[in-house]
């Protein structure tokens, strides 16, 4: 009888095991399901989505918190609580299964970059401990659609209308903070359920799933069975409350005890934001940057736990941890530079404040007379979205004095005016792009939105006068004109190597250097463009360019005067370094930047400029030792050939 059972319990697991899913135990388990057709490597593009810049990183994590406090469970305030502990790497889920699946991904053919990764996440799964990044929220938590969507690409599983994000896919984040691209998600309900998965990211390999052999995908999920014949949450079968591992359970459990709600994010091998030495003041510095209208108005506190100390970041220590970082005058990737939010969180705080009706909904508007530009900052839910929105630049204020304005956009208050904004913010929330909306309507309106508020600004901000230049603030500002024989000149400046090619162009240059000065021809065109511009104060040059023709990519540098007439060419000129460029209010990228055999800044790419826009730029600049400036010259090169008209037509569409 024994016997019998034997062999007909056998029989079935031998079925069982012959289905195209999973047979599990019931133990929940890292379970990698078939390739849907796609071969992808360890370099596939979800996991080039987000990279581990804290600025991006910080940013989406408590994004998340924000919206799932806030919006989804009615919070007054929103808690974002990051904790790092060292953990043996035996207390993380699905370790076995992980390292089989690595092992058989690294047997595959892999070049140079796909092995330094696979060679890395291998070095990183036999270490005994690693350190754990949480990130814990007072949100709403986690049911069985909003989990499934956290293990989805490209599933929102977001609070409708309300919510900060726009794209679900903030999850993707843990993976680049993770040494072995592995998370886990947990989550308490407001009536006590706890739900918790987690997804690690490597790459297609070979290995059995229901006891056959298959092409395994890239991804895989900490979950007791996958239901090959369902879709989104329905999908899985997320492990039960007894299944939660140690490394979970205690959070959660915190998580019930003081909030009652909540979710928390595990990072699994903690890469410290790319090596970062002070993790802490990481996260400080880009919480305060990014959400200072939120912690402001008391809507956000974010905590930091390691090594049994807690520092918090709250609206009374807002001031001082932003105020540290006011000299700061580059941005990175699109983020705000610390001198950029200083100057908007100053408005936020002393800025006269005004509701503008417009036809979208009501928009909270501060502004602050004075400054060294005309700015306009928005953000959204407390959210810094951009300084560059589109019809909002410095150059569209050309008639106003420098003023500093801040656009609070709400969901409250908002309505169709937020959903517009929020639709048409890039996957790094960081930009407007009005293209991104999906009907022309939609565009249309968000253009005339735009417009709107453009009008309304100027309403309130100062006109200039006639008299708001004095003689002692004009500066001689020379182009490469036409010459009096109608030819257009040598263009002037040291011509610097970038990776090995000249970027004054395609062809060679040759150059002469000088004690104290150099003499030099530069070939490529000059860029025709009329200017008005002044010095602001001692180091800084404003100017506004209206181009007389489109440039795929403009250069600019600027050089001492020597006096010699501009028709002259090879004329004598001593280089100005620049510490940092702004167009449009936004700061130029690191990577824009023209350096000399030194490491100095001599150059800017100030990127796309069309024929008939006028262009706001400013430059901090130094003059060589000992130098005092009378007059500077601004050049102006073309990098790339005008755009074909269609591609301009098109782009055009999108401003």
């Amino acid at each position: 009888m024994a016997k019998r059972r034997k062999d007909k319990n056998r029989a079935k697991r031998a079925n069982k095991a012959a289905q195209p899913s999973p047979a599990t135990d019931g133990a929940a388990k890292l379970i990698f399901p078939p390739s849907p057709g796609t071969v992808e490597g360890f370099t596939a593009s979800s996991q080039s989505s987000f990279s581990a810049e804290p600025s991006s990183c910080v940013r989406e994590l408590v994004q998340n918190a924000l919206d799932a406090a806030l919006v989804s469970a009615g919070r007054n305030t929103a808690v974002a609580r990051f904790v790092v502990e060292r953990r043996k790497l035996a207390e993380i889920p699905g370790m076995p299964e992980y390292k089989a699946a690595l092992a058989s991904a690294m047997r595959g053919d892999l070049n140079d970059l796909t092995r330094g990764i696979a060679d890395s996440l291998h070095k990183h799964s036999e270490k005994e401990d690693a350190s754990v990044l949480f990130v814990m929220d007072n949100g709403v938590g986690f049911d069985a659609p909003r989990l499934g969507a956290m293990l989805g690409d490209g599933v929102s599983q977001q609070s409708g209308e309300e919510s900060r994000g726009a794209f679900g896919n903030g999850h993707l984040t843990a993976f680049a903070l993770s040494r072995l691209r592995y998370a886990f998600y947990g989550g308490v309900s407001a009536a006590g359920e706890m739900m918790f998965s987690g997804h690690a990211v490597l790459a297609t390999h070979a290995g059995k799933y229901g006891g056959k052999p298959y092409a395994l995908g890239k991804d895989g999920y900490y979950v007791r069975r996958i239901n090959e014949d369902k879709l989104n949450f329905a999908r899985f079968d997320f492990p039960r409350k007894a299944d939660i591992p140690p490394l979970l359970l205690p959070k959660m459990e915190w998580i019930k005890n003081e909030w009652g709600s909540g979710s928390v994010v595990a990072v699994a091998a903690f890469n410290d934001f790319g090596g970062e030495r002070d993790v802490e003041e990481v996260i400080l510095r880009e919480a305060a940057l990014n959400f200072y209208v939120a912690v402001d108005r008391e809507k956000l506190r974010v905590e930091i736990t390691r090594g049994g100390k807690t520092r918090v970041l709250n609206r009374g220590d807002l001031r001082a941890i932003l105020e540290k970082r006011k000299e700061n005058m580059r941005g990175k990737d699109g983020f705000p530079s610390g001198r950029r939010v200083w100057n908007s969180y100053c408005t936020l705080t002393d800025g006269s404040p005004h509701t503008v009706a417009t036809s979208r909904g009501e928009i909270k508007l501060m502004i602050r007379q004075g400054g060294d530009g005309k700015r306009v900052a928005l953000c959204r839910n407390g959210m810094w979205i951009t300084g560059e929105a589109p019809r909002l630049w410095q150059a569209d204020f050309g008639d106003r004095k420098p003023f500093d304005a801040l656009l609070l956009v709400d969901a409250e208050t908002s309505g169709e005016a937020h959903t517009l904004f929020k639709l048409a913010e890039t996957p790094l929330h960081n930009k407007i792009k009005v293209m991104r909306l999906p009907s022309a309507e939609d565009r249309q309106k968000l253009r005339a939105l735009l417009d709107e508020l453009r009008e309304k600004i100027k309403g309130l901000t100062e006109e200039k006068s006639d008299e708001s230049f004095s003689p002692a603030d004009i500066m001689p500002i020379e182009f490469a004109a036409e010459s009096a024989r109608g030819e257009k000149p040598k263009a002037r400046g040291q011509i610097e190597k970038i990776g090995g090619r000249q970027a004054g162009g395609d062809e060679k240059s040759k150059s002469k250097k000088q004690t104290g000065s150099r003499k030099a021809n530069r070939s490529g065109s000059a860029l025709s463009a009329k200017i008005s511009s002044r010095r602001i104060r001692e180091g800084t040059l404003a100017a506004v360019f209206a181009p007389a023709e489109d440039c795929e990519d403009v250069e600019m540098r600027l050089s001492l005067d020597g006096g010699e007439d501009i028709t002259c060419a090879g004329r004598e000129h001593r280089t100005v370094v620049f510490s940092a460029v702004r167009v449009n209010g936004g700061e130029v990228p690191g990577e824009k930047y023209v350096k000399n055999e030194k490491g100095e800044i001599v150059g800017a790419r100030l990127g796309e400029w069309k024929s008939g826009k006028h262009y706001g730029m400013e430059a901090d600049y130094r003059p060589p030792a000992g130098e005092k400036i009378y007059a500077l010259v601004v050049d102006l090169y073309r990098r790339k050939a005008p755009q074909s008209a269609a591609k301009t037509e098109n782009e055009n569409a999108g401003n």
